[in-house]
């Protein structure tokens, strides 16, 4: 059985491995939140476990890093009261970046949590088929980045793409017929494995 690890699992493993600061379990909003992370961390403990051929790619680490940016900026605007509509604007996300210290603590974190994962993560290259890649963005109607991930995933035969992306997920519906890849929630590979 191989699996690949799309980012948005990643960065929730991370998060929860981090403590996210520990000011979770004081604000219900949080918690709740946590809880539904909680799934990706369950999955990413359970894989590595089990000792299971589990792969990742350098775009997803990539974009592992920038959605635990987002979550750090996300975390600071809900923390100063800001409204979460106003959440999405540049204007405002500019204004409160992360100051040289906040982040370097956060890199920091990261990389010694990324010392873990690799240790059972293997990290391939991504793969640009540009067949395969033009089918997925013009035919399915995929993002870039995604069916870069989704090319790379294919080439490499895996069996399953783990991702919280609902709308992925979806538009990769056949994708167990015609390419031998099931796109899965980290709950259901859980439920799979267990």
């Amino acid at each position: 059985m191989k699996v690949f690890l799309d980012a948005n699992v990643i960065a929730n493993w991370i998060l929860i491995k981090k403590g996210a600061s520990g000011r979770h379990k004081k604000d219900s909003v949080l918690s709740e939140r946590y809880k539904y992370l909680s799934q990706s961390y369950n999955l990413l403990e359970r894989l590595q476990s089990l000792k299971l051929e589990v792969f990742t790619s350098q775009l997803a680490i990539g974009e592992t890093l920038s959605v635990i940016y987002d979550d750090a900026i996300n975390l600071k605007l809900y923390t100063k009261g800001f409204p979460t509509a106003t959440w999405t604007r540049i204007g405002i996300r500019e204004k409160e970046r992360l100051e040289k210290e906040e982040a370097y603590e956060i890199y920091e974190g990261i990389m010694k949590i990324f010392d873990e994962l690799f240790s059972f993560v293997k990290i391939l290259d991504d793969v640009l088929d540009l067949e395969l890649l033009g089918h997925l963005i013009l035919l399915r109607g995929i993002r870039t980045h995604d069916a870069i991930l989704l090319t790379t995933v294919i080439s490499n035969e895996m069996d399953y793409f783990v991702t919280r992306d609902g709308r992925l997920t979806k538009k990769m519906r056949n994708s167990k017929r015609q390419f031998g890849l099931e796109l899965l929630s980290s709950i259901n590979l859980l439920n799979k494995i267990s």
